[in-house]
């Protein structure tokens, strides 16, 4: 499909600082709901669906020569409109201390299809950095970015509620990219 392009937007760590709470998220975040089950638990993050979406792990750290897990989060009833989450092996092993974004890489290859891929660090020690790959723009469906990656949770200790910023909050500096 054409050639690869190799455009990456870079982002301080400051840039957490700039992530503002809008009043939906800040009362999300501070809702008396009861806590959200991890049907997938890591150290430092979780996957949260409720039976809302098709969650599979589909490759384990070690096998290919990667050091990463690899998690699908697929819209129910559409093999079409995922996320992947790949996690390095020290994630399991930490808890979070922040959710910050990193980059932007557009039509990346893997898994013999191109994804956009944003970087997520959970950790200020760089010890845990979440690649989340969605259907690239254009493509038509934002699934895995407008819907998917709200089952995402950073984990700060053993419960995985009421971290702020989000991994939503620190990857909406990507929005952009996904507006039609």
């Amino acid at each position: 499909m054409g050639m690869n392009r190799l455009f990456t937007v870079w982002f301080a760590a400051s840039i957490s600082a700039s992530v503002g709470l809008t009043g939906a998220t800040r009362a999300l975040a501070t809702s008396a709901e009861p806590p959200r089950e991890c049907s997938v638990r890591q150290g430092a993050w979780c996957i949260q669906t409720a039976g809302e979406a098709d969650v599979s792990k589909i490759r384990s750290s070690g096998s290919s020569g990667d050091d990463e897990d690899a998690w699908s989060i697929a819209e129910p009833k559409s093999s079409k409109s995922m996320l992947v989450v790949l996690a390095p092996a020290s994630c399991g092993r930490v808890f979070s201390d922040q959710a910050v974004a990193v980059s932007f890489t557009p039509d990346i290859e893997w898994g013999g299809k191109l994804w956009d891929e944003m970087k997520v660090s959970l950790r200020h020690d760089g010890g845990c950095t979440l690649r989340l790959l969605v259907t690239p723009f254009g493509s038509g469906s934002d699934w895995g970015f407008s819907v998917g990656r709200a089952y995402l949770a950073a984990c700060e200790s053993t419960v995985c509620e009421g971290v702020v910023p989000t991994i939503v909050d620190a990857t909406n500096v990507f929005r952009e990219r996904f507006r039609h």
